[in-house]
């Protein structure tokens, strides 16, 4: 992520590049971010913090003017995080609309694994259909909860980085989380 901070009629201290750094490095946790661009300018008593978000197929815009230059970019940021979550939102519910690509496919898939013995009882023989890759991120516990709570997905598979040991965190019926751990025997 390349981040590029301008100051109008103000000097970048160090302390507010890497306060605007960091607050711009968490909004990556909702968004793969290529280029921020941050204009911060005074005038007389103004503050005014502008940001610009650079990923892929999205531009996000967000400014704020206050009092005060932290408080300012404070603002601007939450403004972005918000609409972060409303184009995720929109993007999921798109998703959760949308029927099977192909109905004849998954009927006749169905369909074939059903095989007919008598006229009265009907056979199911389970076979994968489906093979998934999921690539396993290190984190802890309290990081893969908080990434359930942002996905629709009902699973997350994570490398817990404090047992070393590849965990699977699920959303259960009543909206807890339940958390399986492998032993190898």
């Amino acid at each position: 992520m390349q981040i590029n901070i301008t100051g109008r009629h103000l000097e970048i201290t160090n302390a507010l590049r890497e306060y605007v750094t960091t607050k711009i490095e968490k909004l990556g946790k909702y968004l793969n971010i290529v280029e921020a661009h941050i204009i911060l300018s005074v005038e007389k008593y103004r503050h005014t913090a502008e940001v610009t978000l650079q990923a892929r197929r999205t531009k996000i815009h967000g400014q704020e003017e206050t009092g005060d230059m932290y408080q300012a970019i404070d603002i601007a940021i939450d403004k972005i995080e918000k609409q972060i979550k409303k184009r995720k939102g929109k993007i999921i519910s798109r998703k959760s609309k949308k029927s099977p690509k192909n109905l004849g496919e998954v009927v006749q898939s169905i369909s074939e694994s059903v095989q007919f013995e008598s006229e009265e009882e009907p056979t199911f023989s389970p076979r994968v259909i489906r093979t998934e890759k999921f690539a396993v991120k290190p984190m802890s516990l309290e990081e893969a909860t908080l990434q359930m709570r942002l996905s629709q997905d009902g699973f997350l598979v994570f490398l817990n980085h404090e047992t070393n040991q590849i965990n699977v965190l699920y959303r259960r019926d009543d909206g807890n989380y339940g958390l399986i751990e492998p032993t190898f025997q």
